[in-house]
Protein backbone atom coordinates (compact mmCIF):
# COMPACT_ATOMS: atom_id res chain seq x y z
CA UNK A 1 0.00 0.00 0.00
CA UNK A 2 1.24 3.51 -0.63
CA UNK A 3 0.46 5.58 1.77
CA UNK A 4 2.19 8.57 0.68
CA UNK A 5 -0.88 8.47 -2.03
CA UNK A 6 -3.91 8.21 0.74
CA UNK A 7 -4.44 9.57 3.66
CA UNK A 8 -3.33 13.42 3.39
CA UNK A 9 0.48 12.66 2.20
CA UNK A 10 0.25 10.23 4.85
CA UNK A 11 0.19 12.91 7.56
CA UNK A 12 3.51 14.31 6.49
CA UNK A 13 3.90 17.98 6.74
CA UNK A 14 6.07 18.24 4.19
CA UNK A 15 7.50 15.23 1.95
CA UNK A 16 6.29 11.33 2.01
CA UNK A 17 8.92 8.76 0.87
CA UNK A 18 6.80 5.22 0.35
CA UNK A 19 8.99 2.27 1.47
CA UNK A 20 8.11 -1.24 1.38
CA UNK A 21 4.92 -2.26 3.73
CA UNK A 22 5.44 1.73 5.13
CA UNK A 23 6.79 5.00 4.54
CA UNK A 24 8.43 7.63 6.15
CA UNK A 25 8.02 11.75 6.50
CA UNK A 26 11.11 13.68 5.62
CA UNK A 27 11.26 17.91 5.71
CA UNK A 28 12.46 20.25 3.50
CA UNK A 29 16.06 21.64 3.93
CA UNK A 30 16.01 24.36 6.78
CA UNK A 31 13.71 22.25 9.01
CA UNK A 32 13.54 19.31 11.38
CA UNK A 33 11.59 16.70 11.89
CA UNK A 34 9.64 16.39 14.95
CA UNK A 35 9.64 13.37 17.34
CA UNK A 36 5.89 12.29 15.77
CA UNK A 37 7.65 11.67 12.94
CA UNK A 38 5.28 13.96 10.77
CA UNK A 39 6.30 17.61 11.88
CA UNK A 40 8.76 19.50 10.51
CA UNK A 41 10.23 22.38 12.51
CA UNK A 42 12.01 25.24 11.69
CA UNK A 43 15.85 25.24 12.03
CA UNK A 44 17.46 28.19 13.64
CA UNK A 45 20.68 28.50 11.41
CA UNK A 46 21.72 31.72 13.04
CA UNK A 47 21.68 29.33 16.62
CA UNK A 48 25.11 27.93 15.32
CA UNK A 49 28.23 30.14 14.77
CA UNK A 50 26.14 32.77 13.57
CA UNK A 51 25.45 30.61 10.29
CA UNK A 52 29.10 31.93 9.00
CA UNK A 53 27.78 35.40 8.89
CA UNK A 54 29.88 38.31 9.35
CA UNK A 55 27.69 40.48 11.89
CA UNK A 56 23.91 39.84 11.68
CA UNK A 57 22.16 36.43 11.16
CA UNK A 58 18.77 36.42 10.48
CA UNK A 59 16.66 33.33 11.40
CA UNK A 60 13.61 32.83 8.50
CA UNK A 61 11.07 30.21 7.98
CA UNK A 62 13.22 27.19 6.60
CA UNK A 63 16.43 29.50 6.15
CA UNK A 64 18.28 32.54 6.97
CA UNK A 65 20.03 35.33 5.64
CA UNK A 66 22.90 37.64 6.78
CA UNK A 67 22.65 41.13 7.70
CA UNK A 68 26.03 43.76 8.26
CA UNK A 69 26.02 46.34 10.60
CA UNK A 70 25.24 50.12 9.59
CA UNK A 71 28.11 51.58 7.25
CA UNK A 72 28.85 47.95 5.56
CA UNK A 73 27.34 46.17 2.80
CA UNK A 74 26.94 42.18 2.06
CA UNK A 75 29.49 40.57 0.04
CA UNK A 76 28.75 38.72 -3.15
CA UNK A 77 28.93 35.27 -0.97
CA UNK A 78 26.01 36.69 1.04
CA UNK A 79 27.92 36.02 4.19
CA UNK A 80 30.73 38.78 4.60
CA UNK A 81 30.44 42.13 4.79
CA UNK A 82 32.40 44.85 3.17
CA UNK A 83 32.93 49.04 4.01
CA UNK A 84 30.75 51.48 2.55
CA UNK A 85 33.25 54.47 1.87
CA UNK A 86 30.75 56.84 2.71
CA UNK A 87 33.44 59.53 1.43
CA UNK A 88 32.91 58.56 -2.10
CA UNK A 89 29.15 59.06 -2.38
CA UNK A 90 26.32 61.32 -0.93
CA UNK A 91 28.14 64.36 -1.20
CA UNK A 92 31.44 63.77 0.54
CA UNK A 93 29.51 61.93 3.11
CA UNK A 94 27.63 65.52 3.85
CA UNK A 95 31.06 66.97 5.32
CA UNK A 96 31.76 70.25 4.27
CA UNK A 97 35.70 70.38 3.75
CA UNK A 98 37.29 67.50 4.46
CA UNK A 99 35.65 63.57 4.79
CA UNK A 100 37.53 60.56 6.19
CA UNK A 101 36.50 56.94 5.62
CA UNK A 102 37.02 54.72 8.51
CA UNK A 103 36.02 51.15 9.35
CA UNK A 104 32.61 51.46 9.29
CA UNK A 105 31.86 54.64 9.66
CA UNK A 106 33.63 58.41 8.54
CA UNK A 107 34.33 61.53 9.93
CA UNK A 108 34.40 65.15 8.69
CA UNK A 109 37.59 67.18 9.99
CA UNK A 110 37.88 70.83 8.53
CA UNK A 111 40.55 72.64 7.35
CA UNK A 112 43.38 74.73 8.87
CA UNK A 113 41.58 77.89 10.67
CA UNK A 114 38.20 76.10 11.29
CA UNK A 115 36.45 73.55 13.96
CA UNK A 116 33.82 71.20 13.78
CA UNK A 117 30.55 72.42 14.26
CA UNK A 118 28.44 70.08 16.98
CA UNK A 119 26.55 68.64 13.85
CA UNK A 120 30.04 66.51 13.43
CA UNK A 121 29.81 67.93 9.34
CA UNK A 122 29.84 71.86 9.28
CA UNK A 123 32.88 73.92 9.60
CA UNK A 124 32.85 77.29 11.57
CA UNK A 125 36.03 79.98 11.24
CA UNK A 126 38.02 80.20 14.29
CA UNK A 127 38.26 83.88 15.41
CA UNK A 128 42.19 83.64 15.84
CA UNK A 129 42.39 87.19 16.96
CA UNK A 130 39.98 86.56 19.97
CA UNK A 131 42.53 85.07 22.07
CA UNK A 132 45.89 87.33 22.69
CA UNK A 133 45.46 89.36 19.15
CA UNK A 134 46.56 85.59 18.14
CA UNK A 135 50.55 87.48 18.63
CA UNK A 136 49.54 90.65 16.84
CA UNK A 137 51.49 93.39 17.91
CA UNK A 138 48.66 95.89 17.09
CA UNK A 139 45.94 95.01 15.15
CA UNK A 140 44.63 91.59 14.62
CA UNK A 141 41.85 90.86 11.30
CA UNK A 142 40.25 87.57 11.39
CA UNK A 143 39.42 86.17 7.81
CA UNK A 144 37.77 83.60 6.76
CA UNK A 145 40.10 80.70 8.23
CA UNK A 146 42.79 83.15 8.45
CA UNK A 147 43.97 86.18 10.05
CA UNK A 148 46.12 88.87 8.97
CA UNK A 149 48.26 91.72 11.58
CA UNK A 150 48.40 94.97 10.38
CA UNK A 151 50.43 98.13 12.30
CA UNK A 152 48.93 101.15 13.16
CA UNK A 153 49.65 104.57 11.55
CA UNK A 154 53.73 104.84 11.67
CA UNK A 155 54.84 101.55 11.74
CA UNK A 156 55.20 98.83 8.68
CA UNK A 157 54.54 95.05 9.60
CA UNK A 158 57.76 93.38 10.11
CA UNK A 159 59.12 90.55 8.31
CA UNK A 160 57.55 87.73 10.55
CA UNK A 161 53.69 89.03 9.97
CA UNK A 162 53.62 89.72 13.34
CA UNK A 163 55.59 92.40 14.90
CA UNK A 164 55.85 96.25 13.68
CA UNK A 165 58.75 98.35 13.38
CA UNK A 166 58.45 102.30 13.34
CA UNK A 167 58.68 104.51 10.31
CA UNK A 168 61.41 106.68 10.28
CA UNK A 169 59.16 109.38 8.43
CA UNK A 170 62.17 112.17 8.14
CA UNK A 171 64.18 109.60 5.84
CA UNK A 172 61.44 110.44 2.98
CA UNK A 173 61.84 114.33 2.10
CA UNK A 174 62.98 115.38 5.70
CA UNK A 175 59.01 114.10 6.86
CA UNK A 176 58.08 117.54 4.82
CA UNK A 177 59.61 119.57 7.72
CA UNK A 178 61.29 122.72 6.04
CA UNK A 179 64.43 122.85 8.49
CA UNK A 180 64.70 120.47 11.28
CA UNK A 181 62.39 116.75 11.28
CA UNK A 182 62.59 114.95 14.39
CA UNK A 183 61.40 111.17 14.37
CA UNK A 184 59.41 109.87 17.20
CA UNK A 185 57.69 106.44 17.93
CA UNK A 186 55.38 105.80 15.49
CA UNK A 187 55.10 109.56 14.39
CA UNK A 188 57.76 112.89 13.93
CA UNK A 189 57.64 116.39 14.57
CA UNK A 190 59.42 119.25 12.62
CA UNK A 191 61.13 122.54 14.45
CA UNK A 192 62.65 125.45 13.33
CA UNK A 193 65.79 126.66 13.37
CA UNK A 194 66.50 129.60 16.05
CA UNK A 195 64.92 132.91 14.31
CA UNK A 196 62.22 131.10 13.08
CA UNK A 197 58.48 130.15 14.09
CA UNK A 198 56.71 126.84 13.60
CA UNK A 199 53.64 127.48 11.12
CA UNK A 200 49.81 126.16 11.91
CA UNK A 201 50.58 123.19 9.13
CA UNK A 202 53.08 121.99 11.72
CA UNK A 203 56.10 121.50 8.86
CA UNK A 204 57.02 125.06 7.40
CA UNK A 205 58.85 127.35 9.36
CA UNK A 206 58.27 131.68 9.39
CA UNK A 207 60.34 134.22 10.31
CA UNK A 208 60.27 135.49 13.93
CA UNK A 209 60.35 139.42 13.74
CA UNK A 210 62.59 140.25 16.83
CA UNK A 211 62.14 143.96 16.50
CA UNK A 212 58.00 143.59 17.19
CA UNK A 213 59.65 142.50 20.90
CA UNK A 214 60.68 145.59 22.70
CA UNK A 215 62.88 146.89 19.47
CA UNK A 216 64.51 143.52 19.66
CA UNK A 217 66.66 145.05 22.65
CA UNK A 218 67.99 147.76 20.60
CA UNK A 219 68.77 150.94 22.05
CA UNK A 220 67.70 152.68 18.91
CA UNK A 221 67.16 151.01 15.45
CA UNK A 222 66.00 147.40 15.07
CA UNK A 223 66.25 146.02 11.74
CA UNK A 224 64.88 142.10 11.14
CA UNK A 225 66.53 139.59 9.12
CA UNK A 226 65.71 136.08 7.87
CA UNK A 227 66.01 134.61 10.83
CA UNK A 228 67.87 137.05 12.83
CA UNK A 229 68.13 140.71 13.50
CA UNK A 230 70.86 143.37 14.04
CA UNK A 231 70.75 147.04 15.89
CA UNK A 232 71.72 150.37 14.78
CA UNK A 233 72.31 153.85 16.07
CA UNK A 234 70.82 157.17 15.00
CA UNK A 235 73.69 159.44 13.80
CA UNK A 236 76.73 160.69 15.90
CA UNK A 237 76.28 157.59 17.70
CA UNK A 238 78.45 153.98 17.22
CA UNK A 239 77.35 150.35 18.76
CA UNK A 240 78.56 148.95 21.69
CA UNK A 241 80.46 145.65 21.62
CA UNK A 242 77.17 144.16 22.77
CA UNK A 243 75.33 144.86 19.59
CA UNK A 244 72.09 146.40 21.25
CA UNK A 245 73.60 150.00 22.93
CA UNK A 246 74.76 153.05 21.24
CA UNK A 247 77.22 154.87 22.96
Amino acid sequence: VNECSTNNNGGCAHMCQNTDGSFTCECRTGYSLSSNGKSCTDIDECSTNNHGCAHICHNNDGSFTCDCRTGYRLASNGKSCTDVNECSTNNNGGCAHTCQNTDGSFTCECRTGYSLSSNGKSCTDIDECSTNNHGCAHICHNNDGSFTCDCRTGYRLASNGKSCTDINECTNNNGGCEHVCQNSAGSFTCSCRAGYRLASNGHSCLDINECSDNNGGCEHLCHNTAGSFTCSCTAGYSLASNGLLCI
